[in-house]
């Protein structure tokens, strides 16, 4: 310990999980040169349906799909257009994976943060996808892990809006290319035009970001998965699930 550390302080000793989040964070940001890019979506019209119908969904499905549900689903149905996304770089190649095998972020209580997986998910229905991952996030709150499984992800969405975070860009798993993010939805003031005339309106955004590694993409492959995502859930594209 340096001069300027010889003081007062308590030893915090890590423990197994939070050691290999350590380990696997610096591999990421010592091996993958990370980028990122960001958008805000609208969910003004997503967040009103499910208003309007949460009492339906939980009468008829035993739950009301969350936001963050619906981007999931919607990163998982954009990256049919953007298989870089779902890939790993390795020296002299990419792979690109034809299954999306979904990580997906959670604190898991008394155990810290983990990211079960959901295999396949590009194969299911939006409805199939969203009980699968209520189910993982009521046995995160409880700190069940039976049943979950950890391994061969290819790509990671992360829930740091459900925390309150407005902004900020999460670390790569490796060896995936990617993992988007989802913040905080806010009211916010949007400039629109209707028939010439500009005016100020609230409208309910929520922002995305994606870290991507620059071997395997460029920023132009990037944001336009972001904006891809955007059109699904802005225009319906979605909501052609709920039917």
């Amino acid at each position: 310990m340096t001069k300027e550390r010889e003081q007062k302080y308590e030893r915090i000793e890590l423990t197994p999980l939070r050691l290999a989040i350590a380990n696997r964070m610096t591999e990421s940001k010592t091996t993958i040169p990370h980028a990122a890019t960001k958008i805000g979506i609208d969910v003004t019209a997503l967040v009103r349906v499910r208003s309007v119908l949460k009492n339906q969904w939980i009468n008829e499905k035993g739950f009301c799909p969350t936001p963050f549900a619906f981007t999931a689903f919607a990163a998982v149905k954009a990256i049919a257009n953007h298989g870089l996304i779902n890939s790993s770089f390795y020296g002299s190649h990419i792979a690109g994976f034809a299954d999306c095998n979904l990580a997906v972020t959670m604190e898991v209580a008394d155990k810290g943060l983990m990211a079960p997986v959901i295999h396949k998910a590009q194969t299911m229905s939006f409805w199939e996808f969203a009980k699968i991952l209520h189910e993982l996030t009521q046995k995160a709150k409880a700190g069940d892990v039976r049943g979950m499984r950890f391994q061969d992800a290819t790509f990671t969405v992360n829930n740091t809006g459900a925390y309150g975070s407005e902004d900020g860009y999460a670390v790569i798993m490796p060896p995936q290319a990617a993992i988007l993010t989802v913040r905080k939805i806010a009211k916010t003031p949007v400039v629109t035009e209707e028939g010439g005339e500009e005016r100020i309106v609230v409208r309910s955004i929520m922002p995305i970001s994606l870290s991507f590694d620059h071997r395997i993409m460029d920023g132009k492959e990037a944001t336009g998965y972001l904006l891809n995502i955007r059109e699904l859930i802005e225009k319906g594209g979605c909501f052609d699930a709920l039917e």
